[in-house]
Formats: structure tokens, sequence, C-alpha cells
């Protein structure tokens, strides 16, 4: 019969097992000799990390009122998109996500530097404009914020409910400078 202690007592790793890891360790967990399966694998681990980093994300947004495990959930997210990126740097929706997830957690130097790398990828991401002009206005910079917004507009943004009522421009749209660019982008909204 095993006691609680020895349950509590971690497993030390048999010889064949230290051996087995030591040989493997240097290699990747989606390392193949064939190049093409390679990436296939790269893109499989990819798409499972981007997975569950929204499942968290859409989680979060359930959990208005318990801030704790609203909080626990975004960090589940910004870790699964960080093992993404760690695959892809480049990947657009990993980044998109995590900048999403650092507004969210109130990371605003960490999601503009997102934003930016991924509208360096995209310069025509109007969504990533967007966010880029939301955080901006959350931040007070309402002229980088009228800046960003504008660029979103002009690369094809067009959601007129998240213009109208998204409470992260809610400091931009209090200004003049927010009428002139629905004005000069040639969008209408009612009370505006």
């Amino acid at each position: 019969m095993t006691t609680i202690a020895e349950k509590q007592q971690p497993k030390q790793p048999s010889a064949a097992s230290t051996q087995k890891k030591t040989q493997g360790e240097n290699k990747a967990p989606y390392t193949f000799d064939d190049p093409g399966k390679e990436e296939a694998r790269k893109s499989e681990i990819l798409q499972g990390y981007l997975k569950r980093a929204n499942e968290y994300w859409m989680l979060s947004q359930h959990f208005e009122t318990k801030k704790d495990e609203r909080v626990k959930l975004l960090q589940n997210a910004e870790a699964e998109l960080n093992y993404a990126l760690e695959i892809n740097p480049r990947s657009a929706t990993a980044l998109h996500t995590r900048s999403a997830v650092y507004i969210e957690l109130g990371k605003l130097n960490e999601a503009e530097m997102d934003l930016k790398l991924l509208i360096e990828i995209d310069p025509k991401n109007d969504s990533a404009y967007y966010n880029l002009a939301c955080l901006y206005s959350i931040a007070k910079k309402l002229d980088l914020s009228a800046e960003a917004l504008n660029a979103a507009l002009q690369n094809g943004f067009r959601n007129m409910k998240s213009l109208r009522d998204g409470p992260e421009l809610v400091e931009l749209r209090k200004t003049r400078k927010f009428q002139q660019i629905l004005d000069q982008n040639r969008i209408f909204i009612p009370g505006y």
C-alpha cells in the first residue's frame, strides 16, 4: 500500500527514460527529416495553439463580472498565442488576437507593438488599424487614434456598430476630428 507521503514524492526517472530523453532533447517536437512533413506538423501545432487561444478568449467574454476568472482565461489565451508565435512569429492571426488580449489585460505597449508588426506584415489590414485606433483612444492619444481610424476606413473598415458604440473609441468620438474623419471617408452614422 502506498502512503500519502510516497504519492507526493516525485518519481525518479529510470536510466532508460533519461537516456531516451537526452537523445531526443536537441530535436524540436515538430522536427522531421522530410521538410514537407515538418511544415505540415508546424502548421498543425500552430493551429492547435490558435484554437485553444480562441477558446480562452471566447470564454473570457462571458466572465465580465468575475474579473479574476476573466483575467486567468486571458492569461491562458496569451500563453497559447505566445507559443503560436514561437512557431510563426509573423502569424497575422496570432498577432491580431494577442493584441486584443493585451488590450483587455491593459498591456497597451505590447498591444501596440503587435498591431504595428501586423500592419507591417499586412498594410491593408483594416481591422489592425481599427484596433490601433481603439488602443490610442483608450490611451487618450487622440491624434494617433484619429490617424489610425482614418487608415482603417481607407482600407475598408465598415463595422458601423463598432464605430458608433464601441467603448474603446469613446474618447475619440468626443472630438470633432471623429466626425471629420467620418465625413472625409463618406461614412454616415446617425447621431454624429
